[in-house]
């Protein structure tokens, strides 16, 4: 069945409100294992975890606490580990090089040679 011919389950409209609920509705719910945004060992974490955990319960950081401390339960109620899961956190989760191109009369010349890289300031032209 595709939903999208079944003008009466959005309220008649292709790209209403109940359509765009809907749709991400199913996209969540198809990417519902995605979503706890798994971090390894060699991330920030140090450990095999999810963002998901170390925001909310933070249970390997609790159990670690617990048997360094002969099973008493931490005294704060706040387990988070905010800079933990801002480190581990990457937008684009892919080695990506950030690019300057020229625009109009802007652009870049070489400042110094860095090793591989070169540093590029903006300079303008004109």
């Amino acid at each position: 069945m595709i939903l999208g011919k079944i003008p009466e389950l959005f309220g008649n409209e292709q790209i209403g409100l109940e359509a765009m609920a809907k749709y991400y509705e199913y996209y969540y719910a198809h990417r519902k294992d995605e979503m706890s945004y798994k971090v390894g060992v060699k991330s920030s974490a140090g450990q095999e975890d999810t963002l998901f955990n170390l925001l909310s319960i933070n249970s390997q950081a609790v159990k670690a606490y617990k048997r360094i401390n002969n099973q008493n339960d931490p005294i704060l109620d706040f387990r988070q580990s905010f800079q933990t899961a801002a480190k581990a956190f990457q937008v684009i989760d892919s080695p990506t090089r950030g690019v300057v191109v020229q625009y109009k009369k802007k652009g870049i010349e070489d400042s110094e040679e860095n090793g591989e890289e070169i540093v590029k300031r903006p300079v303008w032209h004109g």
